[in-house]
């Protein structure tokens, strides 16, 4: 996060993998180095509540998860201990909590609680996810896709980290938009292979390059 632009352009696979608060799989941990985790969160939760008045926050300590703003203007915010298990835990037993074991016993366990504006420049993952937000249809599904791809390449060595906003926006910019439709399942499906396609041809332009 504190990282240059000329910097994160030389963000190598361990460097990228090391999360300081969390232990996810790879794949979201790169998602959590772009912030392309937050822009695929948007979406999510635009299907969650019904709304697009969605801000980004960054908050290294991982211990506030969400704020809702209420309209007398205060703040609700949810706060946990950062482990997957406890998310997981309550899919499977949802609406029901089930006893776990937390290291966060007392307010005073918080030791420092900061908050940043993200910085759209340095990381183009969230003009792409409120485009999408916008735009809504079939432009998650490019996202998504192409984010993959994306991904797994730079864990692969094929591109570098800040490759993989290139990768993504390229796929938006040669995807035939008007040929795309978005009115059943099969549509959506056609649209992820082509995202895909075009993602993999993207990366390996890039790959020739190097």
């Amino acid at each position: 996060m504190n990282f240059s632009i000329e910097e994160m352009e030389n963000v190598s696979v361990e460097m990228a993998l090391n999360h300081p608060t969390w232990k996810m799989g790879k794949k979201i941990t790169i998602d959590s180095a772009t912030l392309f985790n937050k822009s695929l969160e948007i979406i999510e939760a635009y299907y969650l509540f019904g709304t697009k008045n969605i801000d980004v926050v960054i908050h290294p300590q991982s211990i506030v998860h969400s704020f809702v703003q209420l309209k007398d203007g205060s703040l609700l915010a949810h706060l946990g201990f950062p482990d997957m298990r406890i998310p997981i835990a309550y899919a499977l037993s949802y609406p029901n909590r089930l006893q776990f074991p937390s290291t966060i016993t007392h307010p005073y366990d918080f030791d420092k609680l900061t908050f940043l504006k993200p910085d759209f420049e340095k990381f183009p993952s969230l003009k792409i996810g409120y485009f999408c937000l916008e735009n809504l249809s079939y432009y998650p599904t490019i996202m998504n896709a192409s984010n993959e791809i994306a991904v797994y390449s730079f864990l692969e060595g094929k591109i570098k980290f800040r490759d993989i906003f290139k990768v993504v926006e390229e796929t938006f910019n040669r995807i035939e938009k008007e040929k795309l439709k978005d009115e059943t399942l099969e549509d959506l499906l056609y649209v992820d292979n082509l995202s895909r396609t075009i993602a993999n041809f993207i990366v390996s332009e890039i790959s020739k390059k190097r």
